[in-house]
């Protein structure tokens, strides 16, 4: 049984499914319609990133796995 916050919450797993699909629509509806030139692997860094945060709340060694390892190379290819 996940013991993340949708475990907490009672949610039921497609509550996950239905975060990162609104995720990405809003993540794709933001990137068409801005003006920035945003490349592609900008894009497949963001469609990951969130998809690790949304696993995250399901689950909790995915949440370690998320701010252990996630954070950090996130913030080194911003830095980068």
């Amino acid at each position: 049984m996940p013991s993340g916050l949708c475990a907490t919450l009672q949610l039921p797993p497609s509550f996950l499914l239905l975060g990162f699909l609104i995720s990405i629509h809003f993540g794709l509806q933001g990137w068409m319609l801005s003006n920035l030139d945003l490349d592609l692997p900008f894009l497949a860094f963001f469609l990951f990133f969130s998809f690790l945060f949304f696993l995250s709340f399901y689950t909790s060694s995915f949440r370690s796995y998320f701010l252990y390892w996630g954070c950090g190379s996130s913030i080194r290819y911003l830095l980068s």
